[in-house]
């Protein structure tokens, strides 16, 4: 009987690390989403995009403002602009 139950004991403890580790790892990719998008997109401005994401990132307001910037369409240069 004791020996079932630290089997089950055991299978909880493992499926929660699992459920944790994949939280985490999820919760990571979720973070520098406006990173990977700048990558994606090919950002002139990236370094921008991450540093805002890695300093700021952590407030939801700077996520968001990355998000945006990544998302951003990019200005074509005109001859005007030149």
């Amino acid at each position: 009987m004791c020996l079932a139950l630290a089997k089950t004991r055991k299978a909880e403890i493992s499926m929660l690390a699992s459920i944790w580790t994949i939280s985490i790892i999820f919760g990571i990719a979720l973070f520098f989403l406006p990173t990977v998008i700048g990558i994606i997109r090919h950002k002139q401005n990236l370094v921008g995009i991450l540093l805002v994401n890695l300093l700021a990132g952590w407030t939801f307001v700077g996520w968001v403002v990355a998000l945006v910037w990544a998302l951003s369409s990019t200005r074509r240069q005109t001859e005007a602009d030149s």
